[in-house]
């Protein structure tokens, strides 16, 4: 039976209640937001690292770790902890790292132990290596294995890939998630990184400013997301404020400025409530003025100029002199995709890919 990590947490920046599954089958929570949102904080305040404010109490399970005066100390609490810089001894070899991992384990039990933990994290060929000599990825690999090697009840992983390149950075990451789920090791992981989220996550939670905004399942936080701040945390390019203007049974219609937008409508907004209509760029289509419907969905339509243009890799970010602005991406390569400035265009938006925030 999966047990629940429930934590109220005052502390600092901090003011965080929380209730996560610790699931075997669904491993990994991620902790996502922007920096200074008290991330990292929220994993040292679990580990017990930082002295805890008035009312906080931290459980995992039946396993209660601080409530009041009580605490559990860290080393009796079953958490692994990789840090972002690794935080490996540089003064002993691989072995003796992951070994320091172990605690109190008998020495017989130790080479065993050892060998295994180094399997798990895909480094059982550095077992002979110095310290000093290992490349990033590699570190990142011991230091995980160090973590792995006293069978945690938790692993708190704190932006572990963000001092790696991107080639090893997306290697680890498909690999970790599969080390988790092969040793059945629930964690609880810090990120930023979109791509990051996407690539590992079970659910989320997303935290600003020292406070959950919304814990799901990574699609429903990054495309529904539940408040304007999170909206904000998750990258949404378009947040329109408006007002609801019309019901029309399964649908609403919002004047956000200048643009009249219709939505679906499942939060029962009412006529006058103020709301925040959230579209993603990716999903905001561009086509030559004049030219013929592009979607078959039930679209959102309108003309716009172009305001501004930017390259974004292998993307064109794309602003639309509307009020308020509207952004959307083209690929960079291509004549339909290429916009210039002043252009007149045809925008479509489709209803299905509108989400409507309540703003208090």
């Amino acid at each position: 039976m999966a047990k629940d990590l429930s934590a109220r947490i005052r502390h600092q920046v901090l003011d965080v209640h929380l209730s996560i599954p610790l699931e075997r089958e669904a491993p990994v929570t991620v902790v996502f937001g922007p920096s200074g949102a008290g991330k990292t904080t929220l994993l040292r305040c679990i580990a017990g690292l930082v002295h805890l404010g008035e009312g906080s109490r931290v459980a995992l399970g039946d396993e209660v770790w601080h409530e009041g005066r009580r605490t559990v100390a860290v080393r009796h609490r079953g958490v692994g902890y990789l840090f972002q810089d690794h935080a490996l001894f540089p003064h002993l070899s691989v072995a003796a790292n992951v070994v320091y991992g172990m605690g109190k384990l008998p020495r017989a039990l130790r080479e065993e132990h050892l060998r295994r933990a180094l399997k798990n994290a895909r480094a059982e060929h550095l077992l002979g290596r110095d310290t000093r000599s290992l490349s990033g990825g590699e570190a990142q690999r011991v230091a995980l294995a160090r973590a792995l090697a006293s069978a945690p009840k938790l692993l708190l992983l704190d932006e572990p890939f963000s001092a790696l390149d991107a080639p090893t950075r997306d290697q680890l990451r498909g690999e970790l998630r599969q080390i988790l789920l092969e040793t059945g090791t629930p964690a609880l992981l810090v990120t930023h990184d979109r791509a990051e989220a996407w690539a590992l996550a079970d659910r989320m939670v997303s935290l600003v400013d020292g406070a959950v905004q919304q814990v799901g399942g990574v699609g429903e936080v990054f495309n529904h997301p539940a408040t304007v701040s999170a909206a904000r945390a998750v990258g949404v390019e378009n947040i329109l404020p408006g007002h609801v203007t019309a019901d029309r049974g399964d649908t609403i219609e919002v004047q956000a400025g200048g643009l009249s937008l219709v939505t679906h409508n499942p939060e029962g907004l009412a006529l006058g409530e103020s709301v925040a209509v959230c579209v993603r760029a990716e999903n905001v289509t561009l086509t030559a003025a004049g030219a013929g419907p592009n979607s078959r969905e039930v679209v959102n339509r309108f003309t716009a100029r172009v305001s501004q243009t930017k390259e974004r890799g292998a993307l064109h970010q794309i602003h639309l002199d509307t009020d308020p602005v509207v952004t959307a991406y083209a690929l960079g390569s291509g004549a339909q995709s290429m916009r210039h400035l002043g252009e007149l265009v045809s925008v479509e938006v489709p209803i299905e890919h509108c989400h409507t925030i309540r703003v208090p």
